[in-house]
């Protein structure tokens, strides 16, 4: 059941109403929240849920047996095999084909052929995700930062919650658990009006951006690099920039709305990425809940760069390299995680050597565009990485782009139209967005319906194009 059915909609409204009458009966909130998530996963595949109950299983008798204990050798032991088993665990999901494909690639170049493997592991929409959130929770109780569930069905309930349980956000125990240990607030007008309208944002980032720019170009460009000219080529790429960001961010306003009408307010994951001003402000941005996991959770983890400054390059290629792998069993997705950490060395150094004179110094605006023109198409570069298959297609699109061939026979004029409409909204003023919702909120509730059935209207006469599975669905 994907979040742009019908079917999701339905099941979204029946799961509020269910939700909200259950949250008179605190002690059955969890249950009730914990069957219609699983309900919801089981639609993907039954068999998805019993990994996922392990892993709480695992995640939430070791939080247990932390706070039970002050032997610190004993705690180390504790949180290192928790954290080994849920990596070995997301590895044979997601990685096991791959390493088995390159072993028997290493062994043929010795003379050696491997037997076939009697099986092979089927991937799990999510896993990715609700891993790195279980596994926030374990390691923030052992630091002490957070305090343990009262339950292990109000924990399955954080674990399994199924507005951001395929793509995320990655949302932190101290934000949902927290909420889950409360009693459940009633909708208010301004927060039901508010989740309405990042609903219907999403769904006009997904089906009319992203699908459109997919399927009318991004996807033929990439499989028959060419066919097209190398103009054709780099509007495609700027089409992907655009794709992926509409992709994904639609997704996280489609399941944080959806979070806001059960009662939980979720952070943004989005933050108009594509307006920053260097690669450190970029990441700031994009993917909010993601980089801000990186960064608590394996970039603070490694060795401090007090003594030694190059420990900051390192420690940064390291995580980066490591969030590129999160992605996929892919060298691409290696080495796109390689050129951002790159990047955001590149970035510290220069902070380094040319340091700003405190904040009385404002950049001009000719520097703050050329920073981020240069910032927005260093990401369109490493994009050509994220999108590509194998190294051999990267290859060939940095090849189609380098043939200086201008025709543009291949592209239907409303991509242009739609890719400068989503780089623009990216300069939309941070406050404009706040008023639109408060305004949208005193509208007469007939006002409301008739607009979103205005924006639903929209949506189905512009998106011809077939429905695509949304991208973070394959990490």
């Amino acid at each position: 059941m994907a979040l742009v059915e019908p079917a999701f909609l339905l099941f979204a409204l029946i799961a509020c109403l269910l939700y909200r009458c259950a949250s008179r009966f605190e002690s059955i909130r969890p249950f009730v929240l914990v069957a219609l998530s699983l309900f919801f996963y089981s639609t993907w595949n039954p068999w998805y849920c019993l990994p996922i109950t392990i892993t709480a299983l695992l995640d939430f008798n070791t939080a247990w047996l932390l706070v039970r204990t002050q032997n610190t050798r004993l705690r180390s032991l504790l949180i290192t095999t928790d954290i080994t088993l849920n990596l070995l665990i997301l590895a044979v999901f997601k990685y096991f084909n791959f390493l088995l494909q390159n072993a028997a690639t290493f062994f043929s170049a010795f003379g050696h052929t491997l037997p076939p493997a009697p099986f092979r592991v089927v991937f799990m929409v999510g896993i990715s995700f609700y891993t790195f959130q279980s596994m926030s929770y374990v390691i923030d109780v052992y630091r002490g930062e957070q305090k343990p569930a009262r339950g292990f069905m109000e924990y399955f309930a954080f674990v399994t919650f199924f507005p951001t349980l395929l793509a995320g956000p990655i949302t932190r125990a101290r934000v949902l658990l927290t909420q889950l240990q409360q009693p459940t607030r009633p909708l208010t007008d301004v927060q039901g009006s508010r989740a309405l309208m990042m609903i219907a944002r999403g769904f006009l980032k997904k089906l009319v951006f992203a699908d459109y720019l997919s399927v009318n170009l991004v996807d033929r460009a990439f499989e028959l690099p060419r066919m097209f000219s190398s103009l054709e080529m780099l509007i495609a790429v700027y089409a992907f920039a655009v794709q992926i960001y509409c992709d994904f961010s639609g997704y996280s306003d489609i399941a944080i709305g959806v979070a806001q009408l059960l009662g939980f307010t979720l952070p943004d994951n989005f933050n108009s990425p594509y307006r920053s001003e260097s690669m450190v402000e970029f990441w700031r941005r994009w993917h909010i809940s993601f980089s801000t996991w990186l960064r608590d959770y394996i970039f603070f983890a490694l060795p401090p760069a007090r003594r030694a400054k190059w420990r900051l390059y390192w420690n940064t290629l390291i995580t980066f390299a490591l969030g590129g792998i999160w992605h996929g069993a892919s060298w691409t997705f290696l080495i796109w995680g390689l050129l951002h950490g790159f990047g955001l060395a590149v970035n510290h150094a220069a902070e380094a050597v040319w340091p700003r004179r405190g904040k009385q110094i404002p950049k001009r605006l000719f520097a703050r565009m050329g920073g981020a023109l240069l910032t927005f198409h260093f990401v369109c570069l490493t994009w050509i990485f994220f999108r590509c298959d194998s190294l051999q297609q990267v290859h060939e699109i940095l090849i189609g782009l380098t043939r200086w061939s201008t025709d543009l026979v291949n592209i239907p004029w409303p991509i242009p139209v739609l890719i400068g409409l989503a780089i623009l909204a990216q300069w939309w003023p941070d406050n404009w967005q706040r008023w639109t919702e408060n305004r949208f909120a005193l509208w007469p509730s007939t006002a409301q319906a008739v607009a979103l059935s205005g924006v639903a209207f929209l949506i189905a006469w512009t998106s011809h194009t077939a429905v695509t599975q949304f991208i973070y669905f394959k990490f």
